[in-house]
């Protein structure tokens, strides 16, 4: 039996609902390659490596780098599970000298903050995207993105859909919308609450599931606009399909500058047969079909427009609805990953071993590791520790103004954001002045 080491740096998320998935299928119906999962750190949330241990895929957590190196040697394929955490950054930066077959799977899409470096995707045996978005990095050149095109192949990260349920609508009086997923802005659209004062429907609701991150914020929000007592949080739920039932619709409005692929949430939305709204951009527009498996809306005003026309055509909801789970069920379907996966296995098997040397590509020290995926907001930071620049104080202080006022990601507690790289790195002085920045009053 040939063995796939699949490295992460934990399994939290969309990243452990993907792997679990994934490898609990293997060890049930595949018996060519074993796959084994090693973390770099622990998640807060033990939810997916529970369901691992339960279904004996076998899963380790380990730190020391020469432990580290004797599970690389054992393994027959090194899968790196990459979304650019502090601490996969520092196990590139340290990779270690052996050969191996290496495949990258990225769980972002590459194309805003962390922005993929090209020449991270050209250097492993085979790299694999969660989106076909990911083809269309603006950070590449047309040459770059056609190689890739060539190159790489689409690996969803998603969960199992095939036990997805049809939701059982229970009666209620309001219309009810609903999102589940993370109430941080660095996904959420900022403007979540002008969205949602934007759909003249009287008997709306908005259902809210998701941790209490940024609720203190939304309900602010929603005090502006008037529509405090439309909402409801239910607080995270590890199994959301009793509320899904409740949902009429599911209003999915991200920040245009996100970082999400599969998307599980929308995903297991549309497998309960929920007609689905979301903005027309990044992986949303690659996964819902506009008025097939769902509703794209270019702007707020649309987006208001559009779940009135669902409110108004229950025939509609239904249909859409349907057409949704049909396209989930069949596109996400594991059997057919397992099946797409064995063939990339067996082809990088016919590759020889080689070793990796990542420096060139993210540089020595977290702060060029943070630096090295900022795409467009990269030139900002490094003005920020320009020498000649910090002679000239009227732009120095602009650049500290904006670096204070950036977007949402970088501000975060953790997404690989400035406070995320500090905790991990409280050594570096760069990040340290940055994470100064960020956070000063």
């Amino acid at each position: 039996m040939l063995i796939v080491l699949h490295l992460t740096s934990h399994m939290g998320g969309g990243v452990g609902n993907a792997l679990s998935s994934i490898t609990i299928f293997y060890q049930k119906y595949d018996k060519k390659y074993r796959h084994k999962i090693l973390m770099l750190e622990v998640p807060k949330n033990q939810q997916f490596i529970n369901i691992c241990k339960e279904q004996d895929v076998e899963i380790i957590l380990l730190t020391d780098k020469q432990s580290i190196k004797k599970e690389m040697l054992k393994a027959d394929i090194v899968q790196i599970s990459w979304w650019h955490h502090p601490k996969m950054a520092e196990f590139l930066s340290n990779f270690p000298q052996i050969p191996i077959r290496l495949i990258i799977w990225s769980h972002v899409s590459g194309c805003n903050y962390p922005a993929l470096p090209f020449e991270f995707a050209e250097i492993a045996h085979k790299i694999l995207f969660t989106t076909n978005y990911s083809f269309q990095n603006p950070y590449w050149s047309e040459h770059e993105r056609e190689y890739v095109k060539k190159n790489a192949e689409i690996i969803y990260g998603a969960g199992d859909f095939s036990v997805a349920t049809r939701a059982k609508p229970v009666h209620h009086a309001d219309f009810n919308i609903g999102y589940v997923g993370t109430l941080n802005y660095s996904k959420l659209h900022p403007e979540f609450i002008k969205f949602c004062s934007e759909i003249d429907v009287p008997e709306a609701k908005f259902i809210i599931v998701g941790d209490a991150d940024n609720q203190q914020q939304i309900e602010r929000d929603a005090e502006i606009y008037n529509i405090y007592n439309k909402l409801e949080f239910t607080g995270y739920l590890n199994d959301v399909s009793k509320v899904l039932e409740r949902f009429d619709v599911f209003g999915y409005p991200l920040n245009p500058w996100h970082f999400g692929t599969t998307e599980n949430a929308l995903l297991e939305a549309m497998a309960a047969g929920l007609p689905v709204v979301v903005l027309n951009q990044g992986a949303e527009k690659y996964i819902v079909k506009h008025m097939e498996t769902g509703l794209l809306a270019d702007n707020i005003e649309q987006y208001g427009k559009l779940i009135r026309y669902l409110y108004e055509n229950p025939n509609e909801r239904k249909r859409i609805g349907e057409n949704a789970r049909a396209f989930v069920l069949d596109t996400f379907n594991l059997k057919k990953t397992l099946e797409k996966m064995n063939g990339i296995y067996d082809n990088v098997m016919e590759m020889p071993k080689r070793t990796f040397e990542f420096n060139t590509i993210f540089g020595e020290k977290p702060y060029e590791w943070f630096l090295s995926c900022l795409g467009e907001d990269k030139k900002l930071f490094e003005d920020s520790i320009n020498s000649d620049l910090i002679k000239d104080k009227v732009k120095f202080e602009q650049t500290e103004s904006k670096i204070f006022n950036c977007r949402h990601i970088l501000r975060e507690d953790s997404k690989s954001s400035v406070n995320h790289f500090a905790q991990c790195f409280p050594d570096d002085e760069t990040i340290i002045y940055w994470k100064k920045l960020i956070n000063r009053k």
